[in-house]
């Protein structure tokens, strides 16, 4: 792996398409990052991060993510979701406008 470096990430908020961010291994030791653009009534697939845990920062819009086994929690602008390790999720959107967020996703 590279020498790691500090940097500054610019986001394109308008974008309507998946935005890598980060990528472990190349730009950091232990996380992985991006942005997603989800369209109403579009949903990312059900899906495990296997042994890394996840936020997700809601910058726009509004959606669901379910859990198998779980309630479903709500979605919307300025809410954090946190998703533990081996946890199988769908994120859904469920508004009438796009849905954006930011997840982060680090190795335990």
């Amino acid at each position: 792996m590279n020498q790691l470096t500090a940097k500054a990430i610019k986001i394109n908020c308008e974008s309507n398409d998946y935005q890598r961010l980060l990528k472990c291994g190349e730009d950091t030791s232990a996380l992985h990052a991006g942005m997603v653009c989800l369209q109403p009534g579009m949903s990312v697939g059900k899906h495990n991060t296997k042994d890394g845990e996840e936020v997700l920062i809601i910058l726009e819009g509004e959606g669901e993510i379910s859990f198998v086994g779980s309630e479903s929690l709500k979605m919307e602008k300025g809410f954090m979701i946190y998703c533990p390790s081996f946890t199988e999720h769908d994120v859904r959107n469920t508004g009438k406008e796009a849905l954006r967020y930011v997840f982060v996703v680090a190795k335990v």
